[in-house]
C-alpha cells in the first residue's frame, strides 16, 4: 500500500514531501529510503513518535527526514511542498473547509495533495465524545468524523480534485486482524508498555480496549464483503487564483482557472487589451 500511495501521489525523486499526520513514520521512512533525493517533512502529534522516527532515521542513516511535533489545527508555516500526503488523519479532524484551505497554502503552484481516509459509502457522521452506543469508538476516535466516500468533494474552494479511488474495506479488515494477531503474539512484551502508559491497575483494562478496537475495525470493514465501510483515496491539485489589474480600467479581475500556461498568457493579453472575453 505504501507504494500505491507514492504512485497515486505521483512522487518523483528530488521532490519536497510533506507527510501530515505521519504517526510512527512508516510512510515518511519509506519515501526517504526509496527516493534518496527527496526531502521529507513529517508532522506528528507526539514527541514519542518523533523520537522513534528519528531513531529509525539513525538506524537507516537517513539525513533527508525532518519531523515536526504540532497540532495541525493550530500549526502555521510558510514552507511549500511539491507533494503533500495525509494518510488516516482526516477521520480525526473537523472543519474540512478550513483544513484544506490551510493545506493548500503549503502546496507549490503545481503541487499535489494525496489523502487517504476511511469512510462509509453514503453517510458521514460524528464520533461522539461519550457514546453509550459504541464505547470503544468514543475512546479511540473522540471528536473525529467518519466521512462519507464523497464528502471531501464538497470542499473544493481551495483545492480541486484530480482523481479519486475507492478501496474495498476487506483490505483494512485484514490489516486490523493482523494487528490483533501480532498484539496477542507479543502480549508479554506489550504488558510493560501498557503498564507504563496506563498504570499497573489499568493495564489489563486497556489491553482489552485495544483488542476490542481491532476486532471492531475488522468487523465493520468486512461487513457486506467490504462494500459498506471502505477506504477512499483522493488526489487534489491546488486551485490557483490570479489577480489581473487591467490597463486604464484599474479594476482587479479574479480568475479561478484550470488551464495551461499558454492559455493563461492568452487570457492575460486579452484582458490587458481591455477585451473582457475569456478564452479558456
Amino acid at each position: 500500500m505504501l507504494e500505491q500511495y507514492c504512485e497515486k501521489a505521483q512522487l518523483k525523486d528530488g521532490q519536497t514531501i510533506l507527510d501530515i499526520g505521519c504517526g510512527w513514520g512508516s510512510l515518511s521512512l519509506y519515501i526517504a529510503r526509496k527516493y534518496a533525493n527527496c526531502s521529507v517533512t513529517g508532522i506528528c502529534y507526539s514527541t514519542t513518535q518523533k523520537a522513534y522516527i528519528e531513531e529509525r532515521c539513525s538506524d537507516f542513516q537517513l539525513s533527508n527526514v525532518k519531523i515536526i511535533v504540532a497540532d495541525i489545527s493550530k500549526f502555521e508555516m510558510e514552507a511549500t511542498y511539491d507533494r503533500i500526503i495525509s494518510v488516516d488523519m482526516f477521520e480525526h479532524m473537523k472543519n474540512y473547509k478550513e483544513l484544506l484551505k490551510k493545506i493548500s497554502t503549503w502546496m507549490k503552484q503545481d503541487g499535489l495533495l494525496f489523502i487517504q481516509h476511511s469512510c462509509h459509502k453514503v453517510f458521514a457522521y460524528h464520533f461522539e465524545e461519550h457514546s453509550d452506543e459504541n464505547q470503544i469508538r468514543s475512546i479511540f476516535l473522540t471528536g473525529g468524523t467518519m466521512p462519507s466516500a464523497n464528502l471531501l468533494l464538497y470542499f473544493q474552494e481551495d483545492v480541486a480534485v484530480v482523481n479519486h479511488w475507492l478501496v474495498n474495506g476487506m483490505y483494512f479488515a485484514r490489516t486490523s486482524e493482523e494487528w490483533l494477531k501480532r498484539m496477542d503474539q507479543n502480549a508479554a512484551a506489550i504488558r510493560p508498555i501498557m503498564e507504563s502508559i496506563y498504570g499497573k491497575d489499568s493495564a489489563t483494562k486497556w489491553t482489552a480496549y485495544w483488542r476490542t478496537y481491532f476486532i471492531w475495525l475488522a468487523e465493520i470493514f468486512a461487513y457486506k464483503n467490504g462494500e459498506e465501510w471502505m477506504i477512499v483515496h483522493f488526489l487534489f491539485r491546488r486551485r490557483n487564483r490570479i489577480v489581473f489589474v487591467c490597463h486604464q480600467l484599474l479594476q482587479p479581475y479574479l480568475l479561478d482557472y484550470c488551464c495551461s500556461f499558454s492559455q493563461t498568457l492568452c487570457l492575460y493579453f486579452l484582458i490587458c487589451d481591455r477585451t473582457l472575453k475569456v478564452c479558456i
